[in-house]
């Protein structure tokens, strides 16, 4: 296992030349991939925060009045969501009236009701801010056992810890390893209070089982502080990368 985690990004040994250069390509494409922008209010929209993560991913890349293809697998592979859960997904979102379908020479296109979405959107309130994911960290996690609200959680994590490693880079880990530390305080509760405190603490042990964040217990303040374990992170993307890309 140690011989194959410190193969390169881009090497697939199994592979002939041709189709590591093929894999190589996609590789590249995902390290400049932007990060989907998840909509809090989508959730509240369609009532089920998988299909606002997917409806998030899929605003932002079907332009109004057109339509893309998309076939199961990859949209299983794409957002590692169970071939059940992506099926859910769809229907959903077309039962509600905001996905189309059409099918030809087998392909399904599916484009959005711009009217039906766009009246119902217009009804919720908007002021939760985005939350950026990275979309193969997310599949990973989602492969793994994990569900939304802990990719979420950590998404929005991972997003306050970034601002603060870039101010405070002498405060960071000399292996590079580890984030800075971040208490569980009453501002960074406000940061993650689209979910109960119950949804954040339960996220965060999962976290810790899969050492995602270090996590300890500062027993005078009885408070969590943790930091991102990006090794353990790199280490979740690049196996799920090279299983599934």
């Amino acid at each position: 296992m140690e011989e194959e985690m410190n193969l390169s990004l881009f090497q697939y040994p199994q592979l002939s030349a041709e189709d590591q250069g093929i894999h190589a390509n996609a590789l590249l494409g995902l390290l400049f991939e932007k990060e989907i922008l998840y909509q809090p209010s989508y959730a509240q929209l369609v009532g089920d925060t998988y299909a606002a993560y997917w409806l998030s991913w899929f605003v932002s890349h079907c332009r109004y009045g057109e339509s893309i293809e998309l076939n199961d697998d990859d949209m299983s592979h794409q957002f590692g969501f169970s071939m059940a859960r992506w099926h859910t997904i769809r229907r959903l979102l077309k039962k509600l009236g905001y996905l189309k379908s059409s099918r030809k020479s087998g392909v399904v296109s599916y484009s959005l009701d711009e009217k039906a979405f766009s009246d119902a959107h217009g009804e919720i309130s908007n002021n939760a801010p985005l939350i950026p994911v990275d979309r193969i960290t997310a599949a990973a996690m989602l492969d793994k056992g994990m569900n939304m609200t802990d990719v979420l959680i950590f998404s929005t994590i991972k997003f306050h810890m970034s601002i603060r490693d870039l101010q405070e880079q002498n405060s960071l880990d000399a292996s590079g390893n580890f984030s800075t530390w971040q208490d569980h305080d009453s501002e960074q509760k406000n940061n993650l209070s689209g979910y109960s405190e119950v949804e954040q603490y339960n996220s965060i042990k999962k976290l810790s089982n899969f050492e995602l964040l270090q996590v300890v217990l500062i027993k005078e303040l009885n408070m969590l502080r943790y930091r991102i374990n990006y090794k353990a992170y790199g280490e979740l993307t690049y196996a799920y990368v090279h299983e599934y890309v």
